[in-house]
């Protein structure tokens, strides 16, 4: 009987901890599917958010420069958005300019009308050569080559003259490599160049995103320069 007795008790023993392990198992697999429903949930959230941010620089990345500016001035209609609008600035003094990585054989326009800029300086990095073209009021171009320093290609620095009653738009080529390109004016200031929109989406769970993008002044592309256009017929 005593025999009889400490058997039953063992496969009570053994029940109860079968039963331990799979309630262990069970609540392991529930929190793991909560866990996973939530982190669902937040990517969701996550995405909704950006997605509504990307609406936002969509949205005001179809105007111009120009009324970008008188946007970021005046404040941006934020559709339930945080949108806000910034002009490019460099360094210290608080002068307009234009920063950014201009491919090889890419073209970086500058925009020269309204501004007071009279002397204007580039500088790159890299040792790439840079064909700028300068666009008149009469659709006059004119072309200037900078060199990069020879041997030296960590700092290349030129100053280039301007007609503000004349000149409306410069075209810089980076050739033979890429160039991280800064166009600051030394003399007088260049117009707004570069507009930072950041658009920023909450959504009711608390997920936030934000997007941040820079917009240049419009322009032709590259293709254009090796377009030949005549407004009536072409004769060999």
């Amino acid at each position: 009987m005593k025999h009889s007795h400490l058997q039953k008790g063992q496969m009570v023993l053994m029940v109860l901890l079968i039963m331990l392990v799979g309630l262990t198992v069970a609540t392991g697999v529930f929190l793991n599917s909560l866990s996973q429903v939530k982190n669902t949930s937040s990517q969701e959230s996550a995405q909704r958010a950006f997605n509504a941010a990307e609406s936002g620089i969509e949205k005001y990345l179809s105007y111009n420069i120009g009324s970008l500016v008188e946007m970021s001035a005046n404040g941006f209609s934020s559709d339930g958005l945080t949108i806000s609008g910034e002009v490019k600035t460099c360094d210290d003094s608080q002068k307009n300019c234009f920063q950014a990585t201009v491919l090889e054989n890419d073209v970086a326009a500058i925009n020269l009308a309204g501004g007071t800029a009279t002397e204007i300086q580039l500088e790159w990095d890299s040792c790439a050569d840079l064909l700028v073209e300068k666009w008149t009021a009469d659709d006059i171009n004119l072309r200037t080559h900078f060199s990069h320093n020879e041997g030296e290609c960590s700092h290349n620095q030129q100053i280039l003259s301007i007609d503000t009653n004349n000149d409306k738009i410069l075209r810089i080529r980076p050739i033979y490599d890429q160039a991280n390109l800064t166009i600051t004016s030394t003399v007088g200031d260049l117009p707004a160049q570069q507009i930072v929109i950041t658009s920023e989406a909450s959504e009711e769970s608390g997920e936030t995103k934000a997007i941040k993008v820079t917009k240049s002044f419009e322009d032709l592309p590259p293709i254009f320069d090796y377009v030949l256009f005549s407004g009536g017929n072409l004769a060999k």
